[in-house]
């Protein structure tokens, strides 16, 4: 994504400059921020206001530097090194050669900041590692005021001669890791491409344009963006050669004989084969080999995927790994059981959605998967066959068997993580299994166990693995959230907890009490286990990691936060790494993992809020009773649309969740890539359905807006409003029709719902009636014209049920309380990096902080902060009354006139049999499954 600011260690940083980079450095570019200084420094809400400052207000395509470092000595990515910076007018080069461009935070005009430790040093070992990684010297560091006299960056108090010469100091020792890194850790850093591409723009300093934008790089970027995120629609030959070498393929326990990936027995014998040929090239040393397990829930795609994103990390540092795919996912366990129930009820709480999707879907597909696990090591599986992973293991072991010098310096390790820990429960053992009576064979035969976030049972890990800890099980280490972590993750926004409590409450039996490894309630309530880990006060012969720990360094070390995100993050992937090369915690990874580009979607605000007790202390106020009850708000923004994109709303996103958290809100945040449509509409029902009587619920939306074709007839001009979601270009659209047909559903729930709307024709967002008039498109406008395809493809789904009408009312103005941008003839624009209605309202709520305010007030407000402003009006659209009361104040004496004011109402929200919308798309998407199974 344009712009991501990541967080990154010298020693990543050392990866990244030698990934294989197309355009050539020539010279570094040493600049000063001047502002903000060091007194204004916070982290990545720094580096990202630095961002929006050089891209909305000085109208340049990306932040102007390849990375900034603060006074921390914090590293921080920024423009796509393979792009000139915007550094010095005439002097950026090209996308072929040219400088890196370096910005330290901080004013070093004489009597300013202090130019010193932590940051001077960092300063001097990052500039010493670029040179070293594109072989130049120190005469060609460069500051800013040797090109012009206007300036005096990076400032008075810095000398060139005294940079260069401690540079020099440190360029001695860095020169010999340039050499060792090898040409695996070369390949996973290139396919990690972390830093976005940048388009063209104007130079620093100057009104000069950038060098050309280059196609061809912005091309590779994208591809390399993609191979990150795991996007692969379809595999290459060059893919097949690498899962030939480190895949094992499963499908219902068996080697898979469809899909993306097909193994046969000569499959296996090949991956043997390459083992051999990888052994052999390491005489007098050990080696390591890795058996890697994924998720559940995980289509045979996105298994590969992982694959191709991590195989040359594994490489890089010494470790042959061998995944095992073993077709998880939807698409696969529906196919596999088409008899599968749905049933057509809504699941509206965490309770009803444990009642409802564990028995009809979830704990099928769940003992689905477990069969598979089993089946997949299992001697026997009733086809006359042994499982795919036995066969493998029984090749592994003849070949282990045979007069081989080398394969006895083989030792062997293991990872799975969620599901897969129930999957290497059972491999486990049968490695054990296979290498009986095999003379020499490693001892213990698995040296290395981790498991991330287990889904196993209890019983069935204390059976199956614990009792070989110590013996055939070197070590075996848990990494998995502490249980306030759990209770602040979310599954897709809907259910309000992570994974492993639905996995315990809806799909094993018995519901509600069978113990899961990965909660830390069931390991602290099994004796066994305090003991296991060692969390009675003696050491244990095995280790839980409780993520997120304080430190991101050494062999116990994790950040996760979200569930299914363990086997992504960096930090926990390099204490895996760490225990399985058996390194201390002062030596250096080989080749440390990467950060991904863009992290899960959190229901709470990211860095520098995102400290865990923070967190927990949201979850805590959404369930605390306030004055007139709960208050819960869920908060969109959306910059990133690929074409026509904006600059403010994700910022108006965090604006307004930053002020309604300080107002007691829990709130849920989609911004770009997470609010596509199916996210928004569940998000706000989500939100809607866990409100009862006496709660405030806000919601608030920044992004485009735009209109569609009608496809009920209810609008006399035939098009209705909309707000554009991230997959817009699918045809996906949150129209006018579906947000009122939601709202009304709650209107005689007595919650109070209160509206932002930021986005051009924002007057009737909510309601019918929509009456737009021609739309104003200049730069910072927020309307989006959609071009014709996407609107075919938007009336094809429309017309197919996936999209459209479920509310047949003609009100134009509803029981919610509503805040409009503009009015629906207007555009609603933004300037300085937010929406010119959000900087208004979150202003005028923070002048009257502490003391009272209505509605109509703050209405009154946004007026006139847009007096003498034809182009832009702000509105207010609510029942009668609505006004005098106080803003987010107490609710129940609110739900008797909400609840009679307007058209008629839907039936209440306690009705669980009138409220099918989450269960439809449910079906839906199961109907979409079973035809694409068909086509297939």
């Amino acid at each position: 994504m344009l712009g991501t600011i990541t967080q990154i260690d010298m020693a990543q940083l050392r990866l990244l400059l030698r990934r294989g980079w197309v355009r050539r450095i020539r010279s570094v570019h040493i600049h000063h921020t001047w502002r903000p200084d060091h007194s204004q420094w916070k982290g990545q809400a720094t580096v990202e206001s630095i961002r929006r400052y050089h891209v909305e207000d000085l109208g340049w395509s990306d932040i102007a530097e390849h990375l900034t470092i603060g006074p921390d000595g914090t590293l921080w990515t920024g423009r796509n090194l393979d792009a000139p910076p915007a550094s010095i007018a005439g002097h950026n080069g090209s996308s072929a050669e040219g400088p890196f461009m370096i910005e330290i935070v901080g004013d070093f005009d004489t009597g300013r900041d202090p130019f010193r430790d932590p940051q001077a040093a960092s300063v001097y070992q990052t500039v010493a590692e670029i040179l070293a990684a594109f072989e130049i010297d120190s005469s060609q560091i460069r500051f800013h005021n040797e090109f012009t006299g206007a300036k005096t960056c990076p400032g008075t108090s810095l000398r060139l001669p005294a940079l260069r010469a401690a540079v020099d100091a440190r360029l001695k020792a860095v020169k010999p890791a340039a050499i060792a890194v090898n040409e695996h850790a070369r390949a996973y850093a290139a396919r990690s491409s972390m830093i976005a591409a940048s388009e063209g723009g104007r130079a620093l300093d100057s009104g000069n344009a950038e060098p050309p934008y280059d196609a061809t790089q912005a091309a590779r970027a994208a591809a390399d963006a993609a191979s990150a995120r795991g996007l692969f629609t379809q595999f290459k030959p060059a893919d097949i050669e690498v899962f030939r070498s480190h895949v094992v393929d499963l499908e219902r326990g068996q080697l898979s004989q469809g899909g993306a990936y097909q193994n046969s027995e000569f499959d296996l014998d090949e991956l043997i084969n390459r083992l051999d040929r990888w052994v052999a090239k390491r005489p007098n040393k050990v080696a390591r080999v890795m058996f890697f397990a994924h998720g559940g829930l995980v289509s045979e795609s996105a298994g590969l995927d992982i694959v191709l994103r991590d195989y040359e990390w594994w490489l890089a540092n010494d470790v042959y790994p061998v995944f095992f795919v073993w077709e998880t996912g939807f698409l696969e366990i529906f196919s596999q059981q088409r008899e599968l129930q749905r049933d057509r009820r809504a699941f509206v709480t965490d309770p009803i959605l444990e009642a409802t999707l564990g028995p009809t879907v979830g704990e099928p597909a769940w003992t689905r998967m477990k069969d598979s696990a089993f089946l997949s090591s299992s001697p026997s599986t009733g086809t006359g066959k042994p499982g795919g992973a036995m066969l493998f293991l029984s090749k592994l072991a003849a070949w282990y068997a045979t007069p081989n010098p080398q394969a006895a310096k083989v030792r062997f390790h293991a990872v799975g993580h969620s599901a897969g820990a129930i999957f290497q429960s059972h491999f486990v053992p049968a490695l054990e299994t296979a290498f009986n009576g095999v003379a020499n064979a490693p001892n213990p035969v698995m040296n290395n166990v981790a498991l991330l976030a287990p889904a196993v049972r209890v019983d069935l890990f204390k059976q199956m693995l614990m009792p070989r800890v110590g013996n055939s099980i070197g070590g075996l280490t848990v990494f998995t959230m502490e249980r306030r972590a759990e209770l602040v993750d979310n599954v897709l926004g809907i259910y309000r907890k992570s994974l492993l409590y639905f996995v315990r409450n809806a799909c094993e039996t018995p519901t509600h009490s069978t113990p899961i490894l990965g909660l830390e309630e069931s390991i602290r309530a099994d004796a066994d286990l305090v003991k296991l880990f060692g969390l009675g006060g003696s050491a244990g012969a095995a280790h839980v990691i409780w993520s997120p720990t304080s430190t991101t360094e050494g062999d116990s070390a994790s950040k996760s936060e979200h569930h299914g995100y363990f086997d992504n993050d960096w930090v926990t992937m390099n204490s895996v790494m760490r225990r399985i090369l058996a390194i201390p915690d002062s030596t250096p990874l080989p080749c440390p993992h990467l950060p991904e580009p863009d992290e899960p979607a959190s229901t709470f605000p990211t860095s520098p809020e995102r400290d865990l007790r923070q967190r927990a202390s949201s979850h805590a106020l959404a369930a605390a009773t306030h004055a007139g009850g709960r208050r819960s708000a869920v908060c969109i923004g959306i910059d990133d649309y690929g074409v026509q994109s904006l600059n403010g709303c994700v910022a108006d996103a965090r604006s307004w969740a930053s002020a309604l958290t300080a107002g007691g809100f829990a709130v849920t945040r989609l911004t770009d890539r997470s609010a596509t449509r199916q996210r928004i509409m569940d998000a706000m029902e989500s939100v809607l359905a866990k409100s009862a009587t006496g709660d405030v619920v806000v919601i608030q939306y920044a992004g485009h807006g735009t209109q569609v074709p009608d496809g009920n007839g209810d609008e006399s001009d035939g098009l209705d409003e909309a707000w554009v979601p991230h997959d817009f270009e699918q045809g996906e659209f949150v129209i006018d029709d579906d947000i009122g047909a939601l709202f009304d559903r709650y209107r005689n729930s007595g919650i109070q719902l209160v509206v932002f709307t930021d986005c051009c024709h924002s007057g009737s967002s909510t309601r019918l009636l929509f009456r737009p008039g021609a739309p104003e498109l200049e730069r910072h406008s927020r309307y989006m014209r959609v071009p014709p395809e996407i609107v075919a493809r938007f009336s094809a789904k429309r017309e197919a049920g996936q999209s459209g009408a479920r509310f047949g009312g003609q009100d134009s103005i509803g029981w919610e309380i509503h805040y409009a941008a503009c009015q629906d003839r207007q555009s609603a624009y933004e300037h300085g990096g937010h929406g010119d209605f959000t900087s208004a309202a979150t202003k005028a709520m923070a002048k009257v902080a502490g003391s009272s305010m209505t509605y109509q007030s703050l209405a009154d407000a946004l007026e006139q902060a847009f007096t003498g402003n034809p182009d832009q009006t702000p509105q207010l659209r609510a029942p009668t009354g609505i006004g005098a009361r106080p803003l987010f104040g107490s609710t129940r004496d609110i739900a008797d006139g909400a609840a009679s004011a307007g058209a008629p109402a839907a039936a209440p929200a306690s009705d669980i049999g009138a409220m099918i919308a989450v269960t439809e798309r449910l079906s839906a998407a199961v109907d979409a499954l079973s035809k694409k199974i068909d086509d297939l």
